[in-house]
């Protein structure tokens, strides 16, 4: 017998078309990463207006919302009550926890809401509005996904605070301020998809997640921006959600991962980032397979075909990134160098202990093999690396300058940077931008060309926070920092993950 009987079909061709797991069917996800917690905005309660992007083509059945209560590592204060609502086509609709409208949340923990009997739309772009009542103004609750106000996304939080989840059926009581705020909402809005489309846990660090990345493969103007590498490559037809947190070594979420798996029940497949932060942190190169093993057991156990990013280099500059002959690469470079060797030689283990041994140990298990956690590896470093193991950035061929005599003008956060030696061209538009001393508090403004109005001048993605004249500018580096790849860097490193590797086995297609 197979799952479904279904007629003209036979039980494999039944049970694969239709018994599609309920999964993460959107885009936009609350990665609820940062070390730090939202003292509440002056407040105890409040509602939160976030959106959810969808896939072109996908019909989700039986939506539910994910909500959990951590950030990173850190669990802190009950959510006494927990109430939340989804926007769908203009009209808001009451979700429900265990059959009542309301629950409460505990520190650490997770809940998924009853599901919806409708289904989300194709052309939707659902809103999710989330209640949460704290104890009092000195309760903290955890916040990750900054509002953009532009699609209407905002908060209301006070004390008392108001819900604004629900009113007359139908039709929400009113709309929270729209603002910048950085948001509590859905880890995720899950459901049954209409095709057997993947769904991808990010287990990332800020690398991961977009940190140095000013662009969105989806133009100047999208205002709900893909930012890093990661999100570029799914490329808006994948659904995704985040495990992660900025800073965090591989030693840490080892420790920690046990609390925060819930979203790999939704997931199909998953992507670990991690190691980077380690490296910078001096750790060796057993303490770092340790911890890396670690994870990847945690997420193989839930039976998920898992990668492994090799990790991108560290390194300072003393001309900003625009050459390779004036960086020099962190001092554990080996470390670096030699796990990612050893990944690539498909991360032998003791078929036994599951531990690392030496590449070339007879008997070791590889990736790929049965009882192996890890699926494969993903060649990110070549993609931004000088040459494999160099330890450093590469800078593009054609494209990477440095200027010396920048100007740009902080009133109004103006946008126009510029240079009488700039002789910028339609082909610097998309390119990477670092302008020294022009971000807040004189630091490093990075943003990407957008208009080039004359050779002159060009227009930024974003204005300047300090003015400047005289500045040193570097144009197409692919970083900023040594650490985290520029939108160029970022826009390289995704052609390490096609969307084919998750759609290449086990009968897993985007939607059309």
């Amino acid at each position: 017998m197979g799952i479904l009987d279904i007629p003209g079909l036979s039980k494999a061709q039944g049970d694969g078309r239709y018994s599609f797991k309920p999964r993460i069917c959107t885009l936009r996800a609350n990665h609820m990463g940062g070390s730090t917690y939202l003292n509440n905005a002056g407040g105890s309660a409040g509602t939160y207006r976030i959106q959810h992007v969808m896939p072109a083509g996908l019909r989700v059945a039986a939506p539910r919302a994910l909500f959990t209560n951590y950030a990173g590592q850190f669990r802190q204060d009950l959510i006494q009550v927990l109430a939340a609502s989804l926007e769908i086509s203009g009209l808001t609709y009451q979700l429900s926890f265990f059959g009542a409208l309301t629950t409460s949340l505990t520190a650490g923990g997770s809940v998924v809401s009853d599901p919806l009997g409708g289904d989300l739309d194709p052309a939707a772009a659902p809103y999710s509005r989330t209640y949460i009542s704290l104890a009092d103004a000195t309760k903290r609750w955890p916040v990750g996904i900054i509002c953009n106000s532009q699609n209407g996304e905002g908060s209301s939080i006070g004390s008392p605070g108001t819900d604004l989840t629900g009113g007359t059926f139908g039709f929400a009581t009113g709309n929270p301020t729209l603002n910048t705020q950085i948001a509590f909402s859905p880890a995720a809005i899950i459901g049954v998809p209409s095709v057997n489309i993947p769904a991808v846990a990010l287990i990332t660090d800020s690398i991961g997640q977009g940190t140095g990345d000013s662009g969105s493969s989806f133009g100047a103007g999208d205002t709900n921006a893909d930012f890093g590498w990661c999100l570029r490559a799914l490329n808006r037809k994948i659904p995704y959600g985040f495990i992660s947190k900025y800073g965090e070594q591989a030693a840490t979420l080892a420790s920690t991962i046990m609390y925060r798996t819930r979203i790999l029940e939704f997931c199909t497949h998953a992507v670990c980032t991690y190691g980077v932060n380690d490296v910078q942190a001096s750790a060796s190169l057993a303490t770092l397979q340790a911890n890396m093993l670690k994870i990847w057991l945690v997420v193989a156990g839930r039976r998920l075909p898992l990668w492994q990013t090799t990790l991108t280099p560290v390194s300072s500059s003393t001309d900003n990134f625009a050459t390779v002959g004036n960086q020099t690469p962190h001092a554990n470079n080996a470390v670096r160098v030699n796990f990612n060797n050893w990944l690539r030689a498909g991360a032998p283990i003791d078929p036994a202990t599951k531990l690392a041994v030496a590449i070339g140990t007879g008997g070791a298990l590889l990736a790929g093999a049965l009882g192996h956690p890890l699926n494969g590896y993903l060649e990110v470093a070549d993609q931004v690396e000088s040459a494999r193991n160099s330890g450093l950035w590469k800078v593009h061929a054609t494209r990477a300058r440095v200027l010396t005599d920048g100007a740009m003008s902080s009133v109004s956060n103006q946008t126009t940077l510029n240079s009488a030696s700039g002789a910028f061209t339609s082909a610097d538009i998309g390119r990477a931008v670092t302008v020294v001393g022009a971000g807040g508090g004189a630091g490093l403004l990075l943003g990407f060309i957008v208009a080039t109005p004359s050779g002159t001048t060009a227009t930024l993605s974003i204005g300047a926070f300090t003015t400047v004249s005289s500045a040193t500018v570097a144009i197409g580096a692919y970083t900023s920092d040594g650490v985290h790849p520029s939108a160029d860097g970022h826009i390289a490193a995704a052609t390490a993950m096609p969307t084919s590797t998750f759609t290449a086995t086990g009968g897993y297609v985007l939607a059309s």
